[in-house]
């Protein structure tokens, strides 16, 4: 654990345990950071936890179509 994660939240924390932690009991109706957390999180698993959290359709259809219009690096 660096200095750096005392002063940020615990789903960008730098260990893998606690960022799978903070986005299994993260409230569903916080769309837009788990859209962050689906989009942006080094580990593949903690992306898929997220997805698997948000509940609201709309956002999870706009998600497929940034997604697949992305390109592949």
């Amino acid at each position: 654990m660096g200095i750096a994660d005392l002063f940020r939240p615990n789903w960008k924390h730098s260990s893998h345990s606690v960022r799978a932690s903070a986005v299994k009991d993260m409230d569903p109706d916080k769309v837009g950071t788990l859209l962050e957390i689906a989009e942006t999180d080094p580990d593949a698993d903690i992306r898929t936890l997220a997805l698997e959290r948000i509940q609201d359709a709309e956002a999870l259809e706009s998600f497929a179509e940034r997604i697949s219009d992305a390109p592949l690096a």
